[in-house]
């Protein structure tokens, strides 16, 4: 099963493959001037049908579309001839860059269709990009390949504070309830200052201690150091 490698590359990334680039640029240069060369993750390609794919032991490496061939060859001899000729010393130039690039002793050119497996959302492929005398150009780089070049995936080595440290001297707010009761409407309007309301709560009953309204521990009235306190009954209720 041919799995799809996804992979979102970083510029560090990218710029790791920046002497492979140089040896493509470098090799190319020998025929003439290179505007730019840019190399850049790219999801679609304008590989139109058909395409030249280049193979290193059976393994599809690159690929470039035929219709861009031309433009190659007006930069290379100054001519867009269609001539067979004309176009070899176009692939043998190509080949001989790619062959930099890739490391490689030996590629092999093949005519084939649009490796439509390459370009997905996610896809590492690499496109490079040169400027040839006004005229783009494009390579494509297989994912597969560029997936294997990359630098390694690192874990974030994160310095996570004890949770203590960092909660330690945040200020809650703690409420003491007593058993809910009831009161009717009328009963509360005539409510007034000094009126004892009777509770349905037991005076051997303890009090619970909360937080955000969520029982933390039963707790009973005392005094401590002529302070009113409260005395812990267990733990969580």
């Amino acid at each position: 099963m041919n799995i799809r490698p996804f992979r979102l590359l970083s510029a560090t990334e990218i710029n790791h493959l920046a002497p492979r680039v140089q040896a493509l640029k470098q090799s190319l240069s020998e025929h003439g001037e290179i505007e730019t060369i840019e190399l850049s993750q790219t999801t679609s390609a304008a590989l139109a049908e058909p395409c030249l794919l280049f193979y290193s032991e059976n393994y599809l490496l690159a690929a470039i579309s035929k219709q861009n061939m031309p433009a190659f060859q007006k930069w290379l001899l100054n001519n867009k001839d269609e001539h067979e000729i004309y176009q070899k010393v176009s692939e043998q130039v190509i080949t001989k860059a790619l062959k930099a690039f890739f490391n490689v002793s030996e590629l092999i050119i093949k005519a084939g269709h649009h490796p439509e497996d390459w370009f997905y959302r996610g896809s590492p492929c690499l496109e490079i990009h040169l400027k040839l005398r006004s005229n783009d150009f494009n390579l494509y780089i297989n994912p597969q390949w560029i997936n294997q070049q990359a630098l390694p995936l690192q874990e974030k080595k994160l310095n996570l504070a004890k949770l203590s440290d960092c909660l330690g001297n945040e200020r809650i707010e703690l409420n003491l309830q007593f058993t809910g009761f009831e009161l009717s409407l009328q009963e509360l309007a005539e409510l007034n200052e000094g009126d004892v309301i009777e509770l349905d709560h037991s005076i051997t009953m303890p009090l619970i201690l909360t937080i955000n309204n969520k029982p933390l521990s039963p707790a009973t009235l005392g005094s401590k150091q002529q302070m009113k306190a409260i005395k812990l009954r267990g733990n969580h209720v």
